[in-house]
């Protein structure tokens, strides 16, 4: 595989992504 920039990028935005809904269900659970 080749060190795509665009494919770190991606994986960074997903994380954020992941981490930002797990945030909006954990206050919805509230």
């Amino acid at each position: 595989m080749n060190d795509n920039p665009l494919i770190g990028f991606i994986v960074i935005v997903l994380a954020m992504l992941v981490g930002y809904a797990i945030n909006v269900i954990h206050r919805r659970k509230k």
